[in-house]
């Protein structure tokens, strides 16, 4: 989730394909055959990625630094033009899918600060379609189960049910993990080491893809601390997921070339970044000062900072402790009144349910139990009663966090209130500007709406090392 440079691989199809007995497992399939599955992950992959980001200037500043890098590279004929769009999210991000179509988010586009950095990221994405990494990903994935499957064939035979087989597998695959990740590791390096070519072959400097790569990281930390989450357990979750450390990357680079940033393409990528949406939208809110904002239902609620935010079809929230559902869904009138006539009656699915009120807003709670695997699995479920609509907030967790989810939980729910339209905030965007005579990093600093410490993350933005004042005519980006 937090690895920026990666390939998109449907697990889900990957079962399926390993289900039917007319596939040929284990081996690269034809590039015909691996644009058909890419075709098959786009709406589930664009669902849970934020979706596309429909800007005409924007989209046609990416194909142009496709088309500018595709000149001098050996693509194959069945991949080229290779299709790009921008996903609709702040999370920099950038995923090369089977079939070669490549997606870059608007968050990635504005962490840059030189075209030759976002013309990395591009370039290295390309490596991963020129390289075939999805088909070989795939292939080898499926030779690896196919061989967990031959490991665990006595004990397979044993398990009583589906259930308890599906159990089996998944344990015997996470005690491998290791060995997916060494593959996909050399894939991320050599993906590296064609981009280096790419951008060399095109009259790019590569330095700044180091240089971005570092900063990269460093955005991703800052993200990451925000949510309580350690370097040493962001580390551990990159490897896991098979991603080399980022100094590891930068080291197997090898000497870069040095070229200053062309004005005319700087100018260019700022005029793209200036006016791009901070915050991301869930479900038609977005998260700001702690709190959703949904103005189109009028509703805020606190987001404490364990959870972390998931786009999907409903608003997703995840920490290490359970995970928060919202569902709102327009309902006919008097739902809400059959909801509570059928709990007085006796008929409710839910234990120790009961009626109430938050901020003057009729709410029904409930809690409920669920097995997953082999634990149970605790629901505390709120309905609250919106009028026109019902808003459901479910929370699950196991037994054993639930001591430490269940205040949070309470936080976010006891803070559910009905807003009015001059309450919610404007979302941020980025401002790109020229420096002019008399500029200082701390009084620009103080202008943008970033969350703690504004110059440092100021600084971080446009790649600034502490001390280093700015130069009078060069761009800087600012969060309003």
């Amino acid at each position: 989730m937090l690895a920026v440079f990666s390939r998109f691989f449907p697990l889900a199809l990957l079962f399926l394909l390993l289900s039917c007995s007319t596939n040929q497992l284990g081996v690269v399939r034809s590039i015909e055959a691996e644009k058909e599955l890419g075709e098959q992950t786009i709406p589930d992959f664009l669902l849970v990625k934020g979706g596309v980001f429909n800007d005409a200037e924007t989209q046609r500043y990416v194909e142009s630094l496709v088309a500018k890098l595709s000149v001098n590279t050996s693509i194959p004929d069945e991949f080229n033009p290779i299709p790009i769009k921008v996903l609709n999210t702040g999370t920099p991000s950038a995923y090369a899918l089977p079939g070669g179509s490549i997606y870059v988010s608007r968050g990635i586009i504005a962490l840059a600060n030189e075209e030759a950095e976002l013309a990395g990221v591009i370039a290295h994405e390309i490596g991963h379609v020129i390289a075939r990494h999805s088909a070989k990903s795939v292939a080898a994935n499926e030779r690896f189960i196919l061989d967990v499957i031959q490991d665990q064939r006595d004990t397979l035979e044993r398990a009583g049910t589906e259930e308890r087989r599906i159990e089996i597998l998944q344990n015997a695959i996470r005690s491998r993990r290791s060995e997916v990740a060494a593959f996909s590791k050399e894939q991320e390096l050599e993906a590296d080491r064609l981009a280096i070519q790419i951008l060399t072959a095109s009259g790019y400097g590569s330095s700044g893809f180091g240089g971005f790569l570092r900063r990269l990281d460093q955005w991703q930390l800052r993200r990451a601390e925000k949510m309580g989450v350690t370097r040493n357990e962001l580390e551990t979750l990159a490897e896991n997921s098979g991603y080399p450390e980022i100094s590891k990357r930068v080291a197997a680079l090898g000497p870069l070339r040095d070229l200053p940033a062309a004005p005319e393409t700087q100018a260019r990528l700022m005029s793209v970044i200036d006016g791009l949406r901070f915050e991301d939208e869930f479900n038609g809110g977005f998260i700001r000062d702690a709190k959703y904002w949904q103005p189109e239902y009028r509703i805020s609620f606190d987001v404490p900072p364990e959870f972390f935010p998931l786009h999907g079809e409903h608003f997703r929230l995840v920490s290490q402790k359970g995970g928060v559902l919202l569902r709102i869904d327009e309902t006919v009138p008097g739902r809400f009144d059959r909801l509570v006539a059928g709990l007085q009656q006796g008929r409710s699915p839910f234990e120790s349910a009961k009626t109430s009120t938050i901020n003057g807003i009729p709410v029904i709670i409930g809690k409920t139990t669920a097995r997953s695997k082999d634990e149970d699995l605790i629901g505390q479920v709120l309905f609250f009663n919106l009028g026109t609509h019902v808003a459901s907030m479910t929370m699950l967790s196991n037994r054993e966090d639930e001591p430490e989810a269940q205040p949070l939980f309470d936080q976010m729910t006891q803070s559910f209130r009905r807003i009015t339209p001059e309450e919610v905030p404007e979302f941020r965007t980025y401002n790109a500007q020229r420096i002019v005579p008399g500029d200082s990093i701390s009084e620009l600093a103080r202008m943008t709406e970033f969350d703690g410490d504004r110059e440092a993350a100021t600084r971080l933005l446009n790649g600034l090392n502490v001390g280093q004042s700015l130069m009078t005519g060069g761009w800087i980006k600012l969060v309003r």
